[in-house]
């Protein structure tokens, strides 16, 4: 969660921390799960986020807490 307060601010502007969690949570199910990056950025812009934010969160997500 700090990482992505430090790298993507934007995303969790008026989100609580569990709400921050949970994107997250969700977004390393799909990693796990071998879901297309397109299937995974839709569930997370369902959440809010703009596409670019949602392909951010992914990306850092891959990078840093859950790689496959």
């Amino acid at each position: 969660m700090a990482r992505v307060r430090e790298k993507l601010p934007e995303v969790v502007i008026d989100r609580r921390d569990e709400e921050v969690a949970a994107l997250g949570e969700q977004t390393c199910t799909g990693v796990r799960k071998g879901r297309p990056d397109a299937t995974t950025v839709g569930e997370i812009q369902r959440q809010g986020l703009t596409p670019a934010a949602a392909r951010a969160v992914l990306a850092l997500a891959k990078a840093t807490a859950c790689p496959a």
